[in-house]
């Protein structure tokens, strides 16, 4: 974090943490009861799960509430009008503390926003793009389009594209969701991540009098509320919500534990624009033809079976609603038939919903051991015709081979010399020659480059391992549960049988049975008509 002199001042009263501005409009705090020596916040006493730990007003926030980007329809929602209210702070002339804490974050170009694969290089991001079924493409698609608009719109802050990436990185990972729009807290920054299971919750709260007594202003306020309970100097942590591995990477540049046991893959499914039915299925929708499910498989609870989402199958039912079952489309059943496609439609229907999700199944995993095997071959990400010229400005005596001493010339040229010494060079050495030649060769130099020194970046591509992995579980634990649903398809009942016992036609014809016979003489089942 910055070396912002964040002004703030924290007031412990009986039941809570509160932000009390010191001057009018918010714009001036102190800080106060920050741990001296752990960033982060820490409780000044005992707190009970329930209590309230902060209450933050809004107007010391950023939110992308009630903002005149609103008009813009964005493509990237209340992340991209909070983005553009973070643009208009950071070109902002006047000194408020929102301001100034948006001025103090890492710019643009900075090495600690390289972490947000937004700000990826295109090579890592392409492998993301196939380790995951969380579309990176489909973001950055988002983000260009809006882009585009913004910079045709006068009420626009006039940004580059890099800019509004990196507000667009910012408002993913920082801001808090309550009340139905998004806030971003100079003070919320100084709490550190915590697991789900000690990570206190952010909440909408009510109006509440913050100031003096001899200025007061009343304001509707976010609610930091005690998870767990805690005791006096323990850190007060706060997490990003139950989000998926590759959510938790897109939207804040790593993998936290919980996210890599509870295995999440993402699936789209759409009816088809040359459906001869697309008309009256969208109408029977009433939503968006191109739908997106998660499927949740937490490998922490043992014993527990995952099972897809109802609602995958539901719009899988209707999607493929088709030949003997396209009755159903009429508009008599208009009404009823969304209700219908929550059950089993028919044998043919039910089959053609497996093989969908088989489909897309077999996509991703085809995807994900794909760029696996080509990652481990080393021949994605790898940019050697880079990194050979660059080896070769290294390499002067252009003997094909980097000696110590070429290395340190190398350093002392980058202007990193001095600042390493013997013992670092020589780590630096063991690190490149893999071989132990005491030499390092082209290949070893790109690979060094690809994992640890160059644009490359090993880190980025070890956590499009952990997602692809965490993915790759849940994948196969779907194609497992329809690979059992569909030996149990003769045991499901469908909608022609169903409907038959609803009218009460599903009866034996039986004659000597007196049940069967209604107050007129007919028969209840079978049909209900006296012959």
């Amino acid at each position: 974090m910055s070396t912002f002199l964040f002004l703030l001042t924290l007031f412990s009263t009986t039941n809570a943490y509160y932000i009390i501005p010191i001057r009018s409009k918010f714009h001036s705090y102190i800080p106060s009861r920050l741990h001296q020596t752990t960033p982060g916040l820490f409780a000044d006493k005992n707190f009970k799960a329930g209590d309230n730990l902060l209450s933050i007003p809004y107007e010391s926030t950023i939110t992308s509430a009630d903002s005149v980007y609103k008009d813009f329809e964005l493509r990237t929602g209340n992340n991209g009008v909070l983005a553009l209210e973070i643009l208009d702070a950071l070109h902002s002339s006047s000194v408020t503390t929102t301001n100034q804490f948006v001025k103090s974050l890492p710019p643009p170009l900075s090495p600690e926003m390289r972490k947000f694969p937004i700000l990826w290089s295109e090579r890592q991001q392409s492998v993301l793009q196939q380790s995951s079924t969380n579309k990176i493409y489909d973001i950055l698609d988002d983000l260009e389009d809006d882009f585009n608009s913004i910079q045709s719109s006068a009420l626009a802050p006039f940004v580059t594209e890099d800019e509004f990436k990196w507000a667009l990185c910012i408002a993913r990972s920082q801001s808090v969701f309550a009340d139905g729009e998004l806030y971003l807290s100079p003070l919320l920054q100084f709490a550190n991540y915590g697991d789900e299971k000690e990570a206190n919750e952010v909440t909408a709260g009510p109006k509440t009098i913050f100031g003096d007594s001899k200025s007061k202003s009343k304001s509707k306020t976010l609610l930091l509320k005690a998870k767990v309970d805690l005791k006096k100097g323990e850190q007060i942590k706060i997490n990003y919500g139950p989000k998926s591995a590759a959510e938790h990477l897109i939207d804040h540049g790593f993998v936290p534990e919980y996210s890599k046991r509870v295995a999440v893959a993402e699936l789209s499914f759409a009816i088809l624009a040359d459906d001869v039915f697309y008309d009256d299925k969208v109408d029977v929708l009433q939503l968006n033809p191109v739908q997106k499910f998660d499927f949740v498989n937490d490998e922490g609870v043992l014993g527990k079976e995952a099972i897809p989402d109802p609602a995958m199958f539901q719009f899988l039912r209707l999607a493929n609603l088709g030949q003997k079952d396209a009755f159903l489309l009429e508009t008599i059943f208009r009404d009823d038939v969304w209700d219908f496609m929550g059950e089993p439609v028919s044998q043919a229907n039910e089959m053609a919903v497996y093989d969908a999700v088989d489909e897309v199944v077999e996509s991703h995993l085809s995807d994900k051991f794909g760029v696996k095997g080509e990652v481990e071959r080393g021949g994605v990400g790898i940019d050697y015709d880079l990194y050979l010229k660059v080896f070769e400005i290294i390499d002067k005596d252009n003997s094909g081979q980097i000696d110590r001493d070429e290395l340190k010339m190398a350093l002392v040229a980058a202007g990193k010399g001095d600042s390493v010494g013997e013992e670092e060079l020589d780590e630096m050495m063991s690190v490149l020659d893999v071989d132990r030649s005491g030499e390092v060769d082209v290949k070893e130099f790109s690979k060094f480059m690809e994992v640890g020194g160059g644009e490359g970046g090993g880190v980025e591509l070890e956590l499009c391992a952990v997602v692809r992995d965490v993915e790759i579980r849940a994948l196969m634990k779907l194609k497992n549960f329809i690979a059992r649903d569909r030996q149990a398809i003769d045991l499901k009942k469908y909608y022609a049988e169903r409907r038959l016992a609803d009218l009460n036609l599903d009866q034996p014809y039986n004659m000597e049975n007196s049940a069967n016979v209604n107050e007129f003489g007919g028969l209840a089942g079978g049909g209900g008509v006296d012959f």
